[in-house]
């Protein structure tokens, strides 16, 4: 399920800014048993030497999402509990942060992520004027 995902999300990625020639994604998704998932995206050189992965996270990392778990959990009216997900960039990397959840990690929620990250990133090169 992850694998599909990493993959579907680099290929559709690379489909998406291919004609911008950008030299490339990569991703790794760091599996966890904890509530909380993250996938990591390169993009620019870096990630041209790179082949999409899944690892399991470290114990550090696992505590780092938990920590992430709790600030991501809102409590509404009537007592209802929602988990946002999140997408973080940082420079030429990219985070996305989702439940641990075999329906949010499907290979059409590869195309999707793939989708919002573009437009984004294209976004945010309308702002600046200039490609990433």
């Amino acid at each position: 399920m992850l694998g599909t995902y990493v993959r579907t999300l680099c290929d559709a990625l690379g489909a998406s800014f291919a004609q911008h020639h950008h030299p490339g994604f990569a991703a790794t998704v760091y599996a966890s048993d904890g509530p909380l998932i993250v996938a990591e995206v390169l993009l620019g050189e870096e990630a041209s030497t790179k082949t999409p992965e899944v690892k399991h996270a470290s114990a550090k990392l696992n505590a780092a999402l938990a920590k992430v778990d709790g600030i991501l959990l809102d409590k509404g009216a009537a007592g209802v509990f929602v988990r946002r997900d999140v997408r973080v960039y940082d420079r030429r990397r990219c985070y996305v942060v989702k439940r641990n959840q075999r329906r949010l990690w499907r290979q059409s929620d590869a195309l999707r992520d793939a989708d919002e990250i573009y437009g984004e990133i294209m976004r945010s090169w309308g702002q600046s004027d200039e490609p990433g």
